[in-house]
């Protein structure tokens, strides 16, 4: 009888998918789209914004799946070559070339090498006609013209080998001992990108070389440039760098892999002593999806994407509850080249593996045989068609870089490239299509029971009662057999967010900012409304909200409460709306409201379409007042948190951690570690409600900042309505703890812990003697982004001793002031010493020789300002800023209105006496985490 009800609904869904018409849909009329006679194909998409702007990209379909023996890692090895020397840029004048121009290493210049592909990334500035000519030069030098210098590749072996160093650990070892299983020992589990030591520490030229000429070659390329760019100007430019390249005449044929299929059930249980979490994950290996050319190839993908979100919800839904796992999932998408897999997976504890695996089982069973109710489905279906209508209502104020992954799809999948507007209109046709029986008949070409695989990761400790594979598989067995009911969901909801409307209160006074083109407005329950109108955002409203206090100012009884409050109330609704009612009310509507208990303030933060201002403002007022607290919530949160804490306990480097903690704060309720007891103890339920209520009982002495589409004859009536009615009693704000003891002399710690060989350096400098202002924070961005520059080329280039080194600058005088400067890396444990010499050595002599740095600090320079204006044009930048400006009251409006002029003030021998300053002046601290079994140290 199954397998006839099971058969029908396969047939069904054959004659359903018909039913959609097979027209190809419609390639979006801004896209340029081309081929080359070398069968390179290229991709332009004019788009404004951000103006003077144009991101550029070089896909090829090659990766580390096409590497024979000798030659595995070289594919990832290649793309780090790209920037060591090619015809037009010898070793690093390519990178020198971009920085000056405003590039930023990292974020606007990088390159990513996986299985299947390779893709080189940069985003340009275009004041200066010859930028983008340059960068067409620069792409296609990458497709034909990287030099493999025999010097450079030497230089590089090291660099490559401290990449792989850094990925070593438990996660690391593990993911090599299912690998082989869950991808039934297919080509793909041989070929990982980093590839292998031995490999890479003795591979000849030649070798790179001939994977170079095999597979860079154009008929597997495709360059995309989008932006603010001429269409015409940029396929001229296109024609004339890359015509040029040749295919080999005995090109080796591009062959594409799948995972082999197999009948029975695959098991891996693998375990490590380092591992910090249990988690249990389900795969059943299917045929790739069809690319997206049609209606019916577009229907088929909506469901899936609807299906994964029904399942998203779903889960949610569960893990809100009493659960003997603490989070579940379940999905349909890609595993790896033509495979993909209906993938799931749960987060388990440790006192409760079995019954937690069970429940998962029984939980996905619910889906796989009943499907979703049809509120499950009205709420995904809104929310869905939500986004796309906000899509593409604001199209042409979107990025440009938002498109790039649309065009990525049609050179690797296939799938078609349509505007947003027509998108938009097939999902009006395929969307109200999904319903509850066409779930099911797509529930329905998921079932089988071949090409199965299951995992399960595990700390290996003895306090963890690890099953074998039988018993795994007769757990899974017995939930299977249960008796499972179909999803209930009779809860009732509300009809308005309100019951009543509040009593509104007034603006009782009204400034202007006209450097900023912003408005103040006083309220009468004491809190401030900082207004500015923006049009970057289409039709969208963004509001935030602070006040000086926060976990700091709670009594020391209650801090530990204070931590999980907001978490407790936000998972519980508000008012007469559980978390799931207030979801479902708000399918549809684009408004959203959170509320925050950070360190040193409270806040929020909101945000909707214009069209839904008015609920934006419900919602974030119903959230204020009428907190609830769960207890089941509370429950789970609080068994959720003592189970992190004892499996983070696990983690080498916890103790270090916690030490250099230590040293870094000295002892207090603030910084002592928060063990499982602590939790247990000072988590209490009671607290919940009265720990928020003291910190929202009162908007008094709050700053709320409002940007967007909006007016403020508009606002104003929202504003006096939910925003200056709430309650205005006085509240405490100063401070209980009063910040970290500042250390005045040096300290080192070394700890021993890990098995991989592999040391973390961490260097802090710290100190409260400064001056909190705009110059300052520039200089220390400046000091940041320059030391950063000297570290690489030193620590990276130079000696080839890390893969990376991070460099990070923060200040504070709130609730005390404090600045911390920290230079952190990964490197061999024999190399230490001597890379923390390299360190010492570049702050003195940046110390010494302000000439030392002139050359980066220009670049850099020229990189804030590219950044600025694209910031100034973002919401976000304009939301954050003005929080820091009148968090920390800061004075004048220079670092809006005179950026560059305040930027370029500052000199290179400002940055050297700040160095001394700062760095050489105060007293280092030094922490060291090295391999349990190095005697380095």
């Amino acid at each position: 009888m199954t397998s006839y009800r099971s058969k029908l609904l396969v047939l069904l869904a054959v004659l359903w998918t018909c039913i959609a018409s097979a027209q190809e849909l419609p390639q979006d009329p801004n896209l340029v789209k081309g081929t080359l006679r070398n069968g390179l194909t290229y991709y332009i998409y004019p788009h404004a914004e951000p103006k003077q702007q144009a991101i550029v990209r070089l896909y090829l379909k090659a990766g580390s799946i096409l590497e024979e023996e000798d030659q595995q890692g070289l594919a990832h090895f290649l793309e780090h070559m790209a920037f060591n020397g090619t015809t037009h840029f010898e070793k690093n004048e390519l990178i020198t070339f971009l920085e000056a121009q405003g590039v930023k290493f990292g974020s606007d210049l990088n390159a990513h090498t996986s299985f299947d592909e390779t893709v080189y990334k940069l985003q340009v500035p275009l004041e200066n006609e010859q930028v983008l000519e340059k960068t067409m030069t620069i792409m296609a030098d990458w497709a034909g013209g990287v030099l493999n210098d025999s010097l450079e590749i030497e230089k590089e072996r090291g660099v490559v080998l401290e990449e792989w160093r850094k990925g070593q650990g438990a996660s690391d070892r593990m993911r090599k001992a299912y690998l082989p299983v869950l991808l039934n020992n297919s080509r793909y589990a041989e070929r990982l990108p980093i590839g292998k030591t031995e490999v890479l520490k003795t591979f000849p030229r030649e070798r790179i070389v001939s994977f170079y000429q095999d597979w860079y070659r154009p008929d597997l390329m495709a360059v995309a440039v989008v932006g603010d760019v001429d269409v015409k100007n940029v396929e001229k430019l296109i024609r004339k760098n890359f015509k040029k390249l040749r295919n080999p005449k005995q090109a080796p044929k591009r062959l594409y892999y799948d995972v082999p299929g197999h009948r029975d059930t695959l098991t891996a249980i693998v375990t490590d002593a380092e591992a910090t979490s249990l988690e249990f994950s389900f795969f059943k290996k299917m045929e790739g999806m069809a690319a997206i050319t049609t209606e019916q190839t577009y229907q088929a993908y909506v469901m899936r994407v609807l299906f994964d979100r029904l399942s998203a919800e779903r889960f949610r839904r569960v893990s809100e509850g009493d659960t003997p796992f603490r989070s579940g999932s379940l999905s349909v998408s890609n595993l790896l080249g033509t495979t993909d897999a209906l993938a799931g997976g749960v987060s388990l504890y440790r006192e409760k593996i079995a019954e937690g695996i069970k429940g998962y089982v029984v939980e996905k069973e619910r889906i796989m045989r009943y499907g979703f109710t049809p509120s499950e489905i009205e709420k995904v279906r809104k929310n869905y068609m939500m986004q796309l209508i906000q899509s593409a209502e604001g199209e042409d104020k979107s990025d440009a870089g938002t498109f790039l992954s649309d065009i990525k799809s049609n050179f690797y999948d296939g799938h078609a490239m349509v505007s947003r507007q027509a998108e938009l209109a097939l999902a009006r046709a395929a969307v109200p299509q999904v319903d509850s029986l066409a779930v099911m008949r797509y529930i329905a070409s998921l079932q089988g029971e071949e090409n199965v695989v299951l995992l399960l990761t595990a700390p290996k400790n003895d306090s963890i009662q690890v099953p074998g594979e039988q018993e795994l598989k007769s757990w899974i067995g017995q939930a299977r057999a249960q008796r499972v009911l179909p999803w209930e969901n009779a809860e009732a909801i509300p009809d308005r967010l309100l019951p009543t409307l509040p009593t509104p209160g007034k603006v009782i006074a009204e400034q202007r900012i006209e450097a900023i083109d912003a408005t103040v407005w006083q309220l009468s329950n004491g809190a401030r409304v900082v207004l500015k109108p923006t049009h970057f955002d289409h039709d969208r409203i963004i509001l935030s909200g602070f006040r000086q206090g926060g976990l700091y100012a709670l009594d020391s009884a209650r801090y530990v409460t204070g931590m999980f409050a907001k978490s407790v109330i936000g998972l519980s609704g508000a008012g007469a709306f559980s978390r799931s009612g207030l979801s479902r009310f708000l399918a549809g509507n684009t408004a959203s409201a959170t509320m925050v208990i950070a360190q040193s303030r409270e806040g929020l933060a909101a945000s909707a379409d214009t069209r839904d201002t008015e609920s934006m403002f419900q919602l974030l007022y119903l959230k204020w007042m009428a907190p609830n607290a769960d207890s089941t919530t509370f429950v789970t949160t609080k068994q959720r948190a003592i189970e992190s804490i004892e499996n983070s306990l696990l983690s080498p480097s916890y103790a270090y951690g916690r030490a250099l903690t230590t040293l870094l704060n000295g002892e207090s309720y603030v910084t002592a570690a928060l063990t499982p007891e602590r939790v247990r103890q000072q988590l209490r339920y009671e607290d919940v409600v009265a720990v928020y209520k003291e910190r929202f009982g009162s908007a008094r002495g709050f700053t709320f900042i409002i940007l967007g589409n909006v007016k403020p004859e508009q606002i104003k009536p929202f504003v006096e309505q939910y925003l200056a009615s709430l309650p205005a009693k006085e509240v405490r704000t100063d401070y209980v703890y009063q910040g970290p003891e500042v250390r005045q002399e040096e300290a080192s710690l070394v700890e021993h812990a890990g098995e991989a060989q592999k040391s973390q350096v961490n260097i802090f400098y710290q100190g409260n003697d400064f001056e909190f202002t705009y110059p300052y924070m520039l200089r220390q961005q400046l000091l940041e982004e320059v030391l950063k520059a000297k570290l690489r080329v030193n620590l990276r280039e130079e000696n080839g001793g890390v893969y990376g080194v991070g460099v990070a600058s923060s200040s504070t005088v709130k609730p005390a002031p404090l600045y911390r400067v920290r230079i952190a890396f990964t490197c061999a444990p024999e190399n230490v010493e001597f890379l923390v010499g390299q360190v010492e050595k570049e702050i003195a002599r940046a110390a010494a020789d302000p000439a030392y740095f002139e050359e980066e600090l220009v670049r850099i320079k020229k990189q804030l300002l590219e950044e600025r204006k694209k910031d100034i044009n973002r919401n976000t930048f304009w939301s954050g800023e003005l929080r820091r400006h009148f968090y920390y009251d800061l004075a004048g409006w220079e670092y809006f209105t005179d950026y560059e002029q305040l930027l370029n003030k500052i000199t290179a021998a400002d940055l050297a006496r700040d160095v001394q300053k700062y760095l050489v002046q105060q007293p280092k601290i030094k922490a060291i985490l090295m391999p349990k079994e190095s005697s380095n140290l």
